[in-house]
């Protein structure tokens, strides 16, 4: 069933367990759980206002369905499907949202998100990460379906600071617009200020610092429970 209505749509990107996960490095990392806040605080308002919440997973059922270079690399599969690497971190999804399984970058990619978007003309890509499945998802939103795409930059994340800085530029200069989430109850997406760059290297570098701070306990929280180790990371960023 089609979700636009001429609302705009929130499209959450690959957050699910695995990507968190610092043991299955490079497909997990701490900094990736940096934008979980930033979610949190973007579903709370999407949700107040209609708009409707799709979720972009990615689900494998074997190696043989990972992108043809990860395997080349050796990688191992990951997000697996019915295991709860996969799952969706609790307390992101409600009744009424929708799922859209993927095994590419893109959320476009062999799947019906097209279909399932319909005429919602805007859409809010959060998750990640902004330099691989939230651009590739961006790039063919705007690109290949014409939608107007806006990027908050405290609901994405990267593995590395350099790598979420590069990449939001790149979203800014050829797709759309990358914005402050403390806009968004004061103005229309279509008025959103332009980026302040100074503001997002000081916060990509904040949560690289508290990344690192907290690399050893984050670990070790991990094999005792995912949440509580993701609970501990959002707490320190925002001490």
């Amino acid at each position: 069933m089609a979700v636009g209505q001429g609302r705009p749509a929130v499209l959450l990107v690959d957050l699910q367990y695995d990507f968190f996960d610092v043991r299955i490095a490079p497909i997990g990392g701490i900094q990736k759980a940096a934008c979980l806040p930033g979610v949190r605080q973007l579903l709370s308002f999407a949700r107040q206002n209609d708009w409707p919440v799709i979720h972009v997973v990615t689900e494998h059922t074997s190696s043989e369905t990972l992108p043809h270079h990860l395997k080349t690399k050796g990688i191992e599969i990951y997000c697996k499907a019915g295991t709860a690497g996969a799952g969706i971190v609790r307390g992101l999804f409600s009744d009424g949202d929708k799922i859209i399984t993927k095994q590419g970058y893109s959320g476009f990619g062999r799947t019906n998100l097209d279909d399932v978007l319909n005429d919602a003309p805007q859409l809010i890509l959060a998750g990640i990460a902004t330099d691989c499945c939230v651009h590739y998802t961006a790039f063919d939103a705007a690109c290949a379906h014409g939608k107007r795409v806006y990027v908050p930059f405290q609901a994405t994340s990267a593995s590395t600071a350099e790598a979420y800085v590069s990449s939001l530029k790149a979203v800014w200069k050829s797709l759309g617009s990358v914005f402050d989430l403390a806009e968004l109850p004061e103005k229309r997406l279509e008025d959103v200020s332009d980026p302040d760059w100074k503001a997002i290297e000081d916060w990509s570098k904040e949560t690289a610092k508290v990344a690192e701070e907290s690399g050893e306990e984050y670990e070790s929280l991990l094999a005792q429970d995912p949440d509580s180790a993701l609970t501990l990371f959002a707490a320190r960023l925002h001490s």
